[in-house]
């Protein structure tokens, strides 16, 4: 065990005055439901409103989507 133990000691580079070495942590969500079902606090879930009206556009309705209209009133000035 000493022997290996020396082996990689040897195999180290030498440190350098001023300089570090850390961890970087790489995170890649492949499954956010399954996420999502274990812990929702860890995911955001946000509905896209732009991608879906334009998706209206083609399609009546979509699941979980309400559709509603109601009178908007605008004022147009006259300019001289």
């Amino acid at each position: 065990m000493q022997e290996a133990n020396d082996a990689v000691a040897q195999a180290a580079p030498p440190k350098i005055a001023g300089t570090g070495l850390r961890s970087a942590v790489t995170i890649e969500v492949f499954n956010p439901a399954a996420l999502y079902a274990v812990r929702p606090d860890l995911v955001e879930l946000k509905p896209r409103i732009a991608a879906i009206k334009e998706a209206l556009l083609t399609t009546k309705e979509l699941p979980g989507v309400r559709v509603s209209t109601a009178p908007v009133a605008t004022v147009r000035t006259l300019h001289a």
